[in-house]
């Protein structure tokens, strides 16, 4: 699990996790030995997904399942439709006066 704070913005974020997943799908050589891992990930988001660590934590899990169905090396949200991540539609009483998104990965 990893735990992004205080970002501005959900292409922000976006970029981040696309960044990861290509650094761990590089292959490296120990011993000689070309060796390449994959990971899938997914991402739940305060408050839009869960405002409980337990249930941010089950949301990312459930969007990691679904990750992992589609295919290798794929990124999967809580919310299918990443639009609701926009901070222009952020819920007014949670977070509008921070300007900030929390993420739990």
């Amino acid at each position: 699990m990893i735990l992004i704070e205080e970002l501005e913005n959900f292409h922000y974020l976006e970029g981040i996790l696309k960044r990861i997943n290509r650094l761990t799908s590089t292959p490296c050589v120990i011993d000689g030995k070309s060796i390449s891992v994959g990971m899938s990930i997914g991402a739940s988001i305060y408050p839009y997904d869960g405002t409980s660590p337990e249930l941010l934590i089950e949301t990312a899990d459930q969007a990691m399942y679904r990750a992992k169905k589609g295919g290798k090396n794929r990124i999967e949200y809580a919310q299918p439709d990443t639009r609701c991540y926009q901070l222009e539609s952020a819920p007014s009483h949670e977070i509008s006066t921070q300007k900030i998104f929390n993420y739990v990965i």
